[in-house]
């Protein structure tokens, strides 16, 4: 079944019975494996944040909008935290600030290895041409085996039909650079027809309209 990373990213963890809220979600950008989820440990919104191994997870409830976690209030207090990262250093540079830094957190180290998926929305997505066609939009990810299967590329700014589901077999991630994807297929001919039942409660227009213009 599949879901939408930006959907996800709205859904609440269910810990013994407490709901906290999930704010990002990490993964691996050439595998496409959701590594870890972000979930907020206190209601102001500049506290950190708690890293839970995805292998924790269950699978995504689209009724409750819920993601049961099978740890213990105590393991999330001991997950490494994690906060929001300066957007004026590039990757590189972050990265070479956390190797030099010698007090470095378990949760920089997930920073080192993993990228955010909201750092990844808006990324551009060129041809083998290295052409910029469009802009990531968003991921969609396949459960229970949280891999990513497919992104959503944005190749135009008015039309929410101009939304293309590119197949992870079908792009790659260029090595050392900002977050960016090349196609490998022509644009054109990316027609792909998942199931996004998963996606019923999204309420933005343009998931909405791919939705109901893939499901077979």
């Amino acid at each position: 079944m599949l879901h939408s990373a930006t959907d996800l990213m709205r859904y609440k963890a269910v810990v013994e019975g407490s709901n906290l809220p999930i704010t990002d979600l990490f993964f691996n950008p050439s595998l496409s494996v959701v590594s870890h989820f972000v979930v907020g440990t206190s209601i102001l919104p500049w506290a950190d944040r708690a890293a839970v191994s995805s292998q924790h997870s269950g699978t995504p409830d689209p009724q409750s909008r819920a993601i049961g976690l099978a740890v213990t209030k105590d393991m999330v207090a001991a997950a490494p935290s994690v906060v929001p990262r300066p957007t004026t250093d590039s990757a590189a540079e972050q990265a070479i600030k956390a190797v030099e830094d010698e007090d470095m957190s378990d949760g920089d180290r997930i920073e080192l290895v993993y990228e955010r998926a909201s750092k990844w929305l808006k990324a551009p997505v060129s041809h083998e041409t290295s052409e910029v066609v469009g802009h990531v939009e968003d991921f969609l990810i396949d459960w229970p085996q949280g891999r990513i299967s497919h992104a959503v590329v944005k190749c135009g700014e008015a039309l929410p039909l101009q939304q293309v589901v590119v197949p992870h077999s079908e792009y790659e991630v260029p090595c050392y650079q900002e977050p960016s994807i090349r196609l490998t297929s022509d644009l054109g001919q990316l027609v792909d027809t998942p199931n996004l039942e998963a996606m019923a409660l999204v309420d933005r227009h343009w998931i909405d309209t791919l939705r109901s213009s893939l499901i077979t």
